[in-house]
């Protein structure tokens, strides 16, 4: 279908044929010619037929609406059935159901002419589409306009595959920051956690010696060891004060910073080439 239509388009290029004769004209012209010529139509003589014996053997096959082109265009036999193939036809305006009909009926002709004697040489044209052999000229005007069209797409789907994968890698180096940062935090809430489990021990130490003093020391160092006591509890309770303070902003952190690594992930998983399907007129691609 694709190489018809490029067919088509390259008759229309051509110059059209000016109608210069009408159908009566043509048909006044037939009759004159029948009435002098004795072999008028005859296929032994259809290298030699005119114009008007060209018209009539399409009016014979009830392709009468074609009688005006091929008259103005001064078709002779000769021609009709050694030069005349699809591309012809397709400028002499012949409509694509007609076209396959017509050259079978120009076949059967060549045949019957070739039967009774006449040498019928087709030319380079008619003998390719016969054969069904694309010219070498024309496999390369079709290969560089499609290396045209499909080298532009390239280039478009290149570029952006080149953006998906910048955007790719900065999402990834996003994702890479926020894991070390949440690490980073994690650390910092170890060392808090031993600073806290250290003032712990300290303050049962104390207790221990004030628990001795009690039974052996002095009344002055026992008001000592309370003192320092008191001390110690005031420092422990400042510190896990803080401590909470700081830990639970540590775990408000790292659940923020966890569900951003999970959404972005989500963009991380979204491969370019979704993209590109989404440009090529597939599917679109996700958003986020």
């Amino acid at each position: 279908e694709e190489e018809e239509e490029e067919e088509e388009k390259e008759a229309e290029k051509d110059e059209p044929i000016e109608i210069r004769y009408s159908k009566e004209q043509i048909e006044q012209e037939i009759r004159k010619e029948m009435d002098e010529n004795m072999s008028f139509g005859m296929a032994s003589n259809v290298l030699m037929w005119t114009p008007a014996e060209t018209c009539n053997w399409l009016k014979n096959l009830q392709f009468t609406p074609y009688m005006t082109v091929f008259y103005s265009a001064q078709i002779f036999g000769d021609v009709l059935t050694q030069d005349i193939g699809s591309r012809m036809l397709k400028k002499f305006k012949v409509t694509s159901m007609h076209i396959p009909k017509l050259l079978r009926n120009i076949h059967d002709l060549r045949k019957q002419a070739e039967d009774q004697g006449v040498e019928i040489s087709l030319s380079e044209e008619v003998k390719n589409e016969i054969n069904g052999v694309v010219p070498e000229q024309k496999k390369k005007q079709k290969k560089e306009k499609k290396g045209g069209k499909g080298g532009k797409k390239l280039a478009e789907v290149e570029k952006l595959l080149s953006e998906e994968r910048e955007r790719l890698d900065e999402l990834q180096r996003d994702v890479k920051d926020k894991e070390d940062l949440i690490n980073e935090y994690e650390e910092k809430y170890e060392e808090e956690n031993k600073l806290r489990i250290g003032y712990e021990l300290e303050l049962e130490q104390v207790k221990d010696q004030y628990d001795d003093l009690m039974q052996k020391g002095s009344k002055q160092q026992i008001e000592h060891l309370q003192n320092l006591v008191s001390s110690i509890e005031e420092s422990k309770i400042r510190t896990v004060r803080d401590l909470n303070n700081q830990l639970n902003n540590l775990r408000i952190g790292c659940r923020l910073m966890q569900k951003e690594i999970a959404y972005l992930k989500t963009k991380v998983g979204f491969h370019p080439i979704d993209s590109l399907v989404g440009v090529l007129g597939y599917s679109q691609p996700p958003k986020y």
